[in-house]
């Protein structure tokens, strides 16, 4: 489903970068946003860009979502695995193969689990931009409804590590 929807957003983006022309929006569309009920810059909105936005909205949460379910799993995994773990399986100090293919197993999972972490920690930095970016669809950016955000995601940016 993920990928159906990076695929037309990434479609209805192109759209939009190209300005290929379009049929005209949904008549509760215009009316919506003529009636007075939306604020001043969201209400400028091209219906393409709402579409955007909604899939923008789509992408923040369920990667945000899927992110937290990874490095809580992985997390738990690699507390699990640790517990019953040897340095390094193939120093076991007995010769048994069969605590060497033991050994072995559960170092890979801890390998496993800690770059589940890892991939965690990254979809973190990816889920929660889109929030900005259906921000910026909606045109709520220009409003500066939200200009300290603007702020703080520049002092980001210029943080020294």
């Amino acid at each position: 489903m993920d990928a159906y929807v990076q695929f037309v957003r990434n479609f209805m983006c192109c759209i939009l970068d190209l300005q290929i022309p379009l049929p005209r929006s949904p008549q509760w569309y215009s009316s919506l946003m003529k009636s007075g009920n939306i604020p001043s810059p969201v209400d400028e909105t091209p219906y393409l860009k709402l579409c955007v936005a909604l899939t923008q909205m789509y992408a923040c949460i369920t990667v945000t979502v899927s992110a937290y379910k990874m490095l809580t799993r992985s997390l738990s995994d690699l507390a699990k695995y640790k517990k019953y773990s040897k340095n390094n399986p193939k120093s076991s100090p007995s010769n048994n193969n069969a605590d060497i293919v033991v050994d072995t197993f559960i170092y890979e999972k801890i390998k496993a689990s800690q770059r589940g972490v890892f991939i965690g920690f990254s979809l973190f930095g990816i889920g929660p931009p889109f929030l900005w970016l259906t921000a910026n669809s909606l045109q709520i950016t220009r409003a500066g409804w939200i200009e300290t955000l603007n702020y703080a995601l520049l002092d980001l940016c210029n943080v020294n590590l």
